[in-house]
């Protein structure tokens, strides 16, 4: 299980946050993945917290980036990582 977290401009953060599609897996290597989450106004993004509970073995993937789009304040964040999560 992945979670993710965005701490905004507002002293605000989201909950905690599942990332999963029902009736597919997720994270298999060169896929990218998009998903629509909906949470309190937290202004801009300003950091991410991303983790996972590690309950497989090969729980370890490569994160290239992570870009959070607000089409409704018509925004767009983009967070270079570039590591490993294990």
């Amino acid at each position: 299980n992945v979670f993710i977290r965005l701490i905004g401009s507002k002293d605000r953060q989201t909950s905690r946050i599942q990332l999963e599609v029902m009736h597919r897996q997720c994270f298999q290597p060169g896929k990218i993945e998009t998903f629509s989450l909906e949470d309190i106004d937290i202004g801009d993004v300003n950091m991410i917290e991303i983790e996972h509970n590690g309950h497989n073995i090969d729980d370890d993937w490569f994160i290239d980036d992570i870009i959070v789009e607000m089409p409704t304040k018509q925004r767009t964040f983009y967070f270079i990582c570039n590591q490993w999560l294990s």
